[in-house]
């Protein structure tokens, strides 16, 4: 068995912590994000409180672009 304190030991795992730490963390940006209408309206109301379009129009989608 290989010993735990060898150089290329250590850097694989600390390697493959950062990976996964990166896909987990991208992961979750991407839970959190707004994926309905009325929270991508919601949150673009608390950052810009001037609504400049009109209610009733929908939201371009990528489904409908």
């Amino acid at each position: 068995m290989e010993n735990l304190t060898n150089p290329a030991v250590l850097d694989l795992f600390l390697t493959a912590f950062i990976g996964g730490s990166v896909l987990a963390t991208a992961g979750l940006t991407l839970w959190l994000l707004p994926w309905t209408d009325q929270s991508i309206r919601s949150i673009d109301k608390t950052l810009n409180p001037i609504d400049l379009t009109q209610d009733g129009i929908p939201l371009p989608t990528l489904s409908r672009a």
